[in-house]
């Protein structure tokens, strides 16, 4: 039980973030349509992981806070992870797409 002032997106003491890449996927299917990023080729999962660690560490968001930020966009990302993942439903139709899941952890964004 919370306390009713309790707002999630601001008392949140961590965030993560997971993007879903569906590579290889030249027609998405129903279940992955707009759940995922699609790419008509496959990925070099080891490469990714490789550049995932250059994420970890503190970076400058100001780019993305749009017109003026109101708060330090000096960010500190924790954790960074590259893995493969499946698709939302077991079909014949995804068996060639190369499902990749980014997951990103901070106490901010």
């Amino acid at each position: 039980r919370v306390s009713d002032n309790f707002h999630a997106r601001y008392f949140a003491t961590g965030r993560t973030y997971v993007y879903r890449i569906a590579a290889n996927c030249k027609f998405p299917t129903v279940f992955e349509r707009d759940r995922s990023y699609n790419i008509p080729h496959r990925l070099d999962v080891s490469a990714m992981k490789e550049g995932a660690e250059m994420f970890v560490g503190m970076h400058d968001f100001t780019t993305f806070s749009g017109k003026s930020p109101k708060t330090n966009m000096l960010k500190t990302i924790e954790r960074a992870e590259v893995r493969t993942g499946c698709g939302f439903a077991v079909s014949s139709l995804d068996n060639d797409i190369q499902y990749i899941e980014l997951e990103f952890e901070s106490k901010s964004f």
